[in-house]
């Protein structure tokens, strides 16, 4: 601080924040990527208790999305190539743009299926709004100093 007080009630505990924020944008980057990267695969291949694509297609007919074949197909990739994506680091703000928007309808759906606001083992709606306001934090801030975007001339 400018007067040489900290604002922390503990003043040492200011450096090793500092020191380990970029292990924290690390960790919630690449574990977001890790879970969306595991729940495209589910999608895809029913892997990891995943039930596959015609399930997930037929849960897009029923809430009447448009080409829902399409659609289908496109999620199950931002989930699996962008969760690759946030791992490394790369691209990130587009990845955690389009993830918003998904998480948007997630918590759509689970609202409009009945859903309870935050009872996950009644459909709840929490784990779509925690992988929504992560996105939009990696949105904001972008992927941190630990990625491959900060090693590029230029990122979004």
């Amino acid at each position: 601080m400018a007067n040489g007080t900290s604002r922390f009630y503990i003043p040492a505990l200011g450096g090793i924040y500092e020191t380990l924020a970029p292990l924290a944008e690390f960790l919630l980057r690449a574990g977001l990527g890790l879970i969306l990267l595991i729940h495209g695969l589910q999608k895809f291949f029913g892997v990891v208790g995943g039930a596959g694509m015609e399930p997930f297609i037929g849960l897009l007919e029923k809430f009447s999305y448009p080409l829902p074949s399409l659609l289908g197909y496109f999620l199950a990739a931002l989930e699996t190539f962008g969760g690759i994506l946030l791992i490394i680091g790369l691209w990130t703000r587009p990845v955690a743009l389009l993830m918003v928007i998904f998480m948007i309808f997630g918590i759509h759906y689970t609202a409009s299926t009945g859903g309870h606001w935050f009872v996950w083992f009644q459909g709840g709606m929490e784990f779509a709004a925690l992988i929504g306001l992560v996105s939009f934090y990696i949105l904001i801030n972008g992927a941190g100093p630990w990625s491959a975007d900060k090693r590029q001339a230029k990122e979004f």
